[in-house]
Order: structure tokens, then sequence, then C-alpha cells
């Protein structure tokens, strides 16, 4: 193994280990001691890589982001259907990548929890439900008494809780909560929508 895959394979095992305590203890409880004794390296190691924590965690929002995008084509590629399937497809797909992706993760918690304007991770996702839910809305995917930002704040709602009930899950049980139990609930709340009425009627 040559000098630059040690470096480049030591850059990614320091980005996953600090992901990890992100997710673990939020940008506040993550310690640069911690993070190298979880990745098994030196404080040098990280020092060489990485000046600081928040420039850890923009390495860590950088990976997820990546990841997203990924999740994002995939379900653009294999996806078809109306935009309220397309829609839903993305949840999903995103409560998959919380569950499976422990860097996904770790952004997720740094956008809560990270001070100031660092780049987050939802950069990526939100405006692409933003543009299905419009597009449902539009195409009468959906009742004309239902806006698309109202589809869109939903959808997001989903993602977001997908995290929050996987992090707390995971507290009582490592393998975490499966992301399939939030098909099912998209199912539901995607239904209602459907029978959604005209307020004033």
């Amino acid at each position: 193994m040559t000098k630059q895959d040690r470096a480049v394979r030591t850059r990614a095992a320091l980005i996953r280990s600090a992901a990890t305590e992100f997710d673990r203890s939020g940008y506040a409880g993550a310690s640069m001691s911690q993070i190298t004794k979880t990745a098994g390296l030196s404080t040098g190691a990280l020092t060489f890589h990485f000046s600081s924590k928040s420039e850890l965690a923009d390495a860590v929002v950088t990976q997820a982001r990546a990841q997203v995008v990924d999740v994002l084509d995939e379900v653009a590629l294999n996806t078809a259907g109306t935009p309220m399937d397309r829609l839903g497809a993305v949840v999903i797909a995103l409560a998959r990548a919380l569950h499976d992706d422990v860097e996904v993760r770790g952004a997720a918690r740094l956008e809560q929890e990270r001070p100031g304007n660092a780049p987050n991770w939802s950069a990526d996702w939100y405006p692409v439900i933003r543009h299905l839910a419009g597009l449902a809305c539009r195409s009468g995917d959906v009742p004309g008494s239902v806006r698309s930002d109202q589809v869109a704040a939903l959808a997001a709602l989903f993602v977001r809780g997908a995290d929050l009930h996987g992090r707390t899950h995971r507290g009582h049980d490592p393998g975490g909560c499966p992301f399939e139990e939030f098909a099912d609930l998209w199912s539901i709340a995607r239904r209602g929508l459907l029978a959604a009425s005209d307020p004033a009627a």
C-alpha cells in the first residue's frame, strides 16, 4: 500500500469515527480524543488531516451529502409512477439511509445541534422533496385544497422523524428501528392527503 493510499484510508476512518461520535454524542459532546480512540489512530494522524472539530464535522456532512445524492440518483433511475410515488420513494430511501449509514445519521444530528451557518445534509434532499411536492399539486395528484408547501413539509417531517425515532429506538435496541415501518406510515399519510377536503366545505 502506497503512502497516498494509507492517507486516504486514514482520512476515511477518521470521518467515519467522527460520524459515529457525532451520532452518539452530538457536536458539543464529541471530543477529538474520543474520535481518535474510536478510529484506533493517533492524535497526530487526526491533526494531520483535520485542524479542528469544525473541519471534521464539515467532512462528515460532505460525505453524507455525497451518499444522499447517490440515494436520490438511484430513486430517480428506479422509480416510475406519479410525482407522489416518486416523493414516497425519496422519503423511504432517506429513512433507509438514516438507518444504514452512520455518516448520514451523524450529519443529520449535526444539522440539529451544530452552531452557526454550517453546511447541512438537507441541502440536497429538501429541494427534491419541494420539487416533487409541487409536481404532485400541479398534476392533480393531491386535492386542490392541499398546498405544495404542506406536502413538502409533511415529507420532510417524515424524514426528520425517521432520524429521531431511529435514534431513540437505537438507544434500546442496537439493531435500530427498521425503516420499513415508515413505508407503512407514509402510505397512511398519503391516503390522508388524497382524502383531504376543502376546509371551507
